[in-house]
């Protein structure tokens, strides 16, 4: 049985893509936020700047609004970076990925983006899917 996780099929996806610096955003607390910087620098990626909602409970970070996110994601300074990859399962991102990338020019990820990348790649389904960011079309 093949098996993913957001965390390898992020993991998986920057690899994918030859990502090696990222800039980070997450909904979370400080102490969580911290704990997914480590990850990714365990997994030896870069993560050359982050910010963070300081968001406790899931059930509000899958309140907050696309729109308003996207708008926050845009004043990001996303300099050095080869792309912005965004955690949390619970975040509302994907919606907003395509029209971010092409407002940034840079590539970017979410976790729930990865998951069904990773998911379909190991059924075998490897269409290229338009309209939720590069990852889709790199298939």
């Amino acid at each position: 049985t093949s098996v993913t996780t957001p965390s390898t099929a992020a993991v998986n996806a920057l690899k994918k893509l030859n990502i090696k610096k990222i800039y980070l955003f997450t909904p979370y607390p400080k102490k969580l936020n911290d704990e997914v910087i480590e990850f990714f620098n365990k997994e030896g990626f870069e993560v050359m700047s982050n910010s963070y909602f300081d968001i406790e409970s899931d059930i509000d970070i899958g309140k907050v609004d696309p729109d308003y996110l996207y708008e926050v994601l845009l004043k990001m300074d996303l300099n050095g970076a080869d792309a912005l990859f965004i955690s949390c399962t619970a975040l509302p991102a994907l919606s907003i990925i395509d029209k971010l990338e092409k407002k940034l020019n840079k590539i970017v990820l979410s976790s729930n983006q990865a998951l069904i990348w990773d998911t379909l790649k190991k059924i075998g389904i490897n269409d290229s899917i338009n309209g939720f960011g590069k990852l889709f079309s790199a298939n």
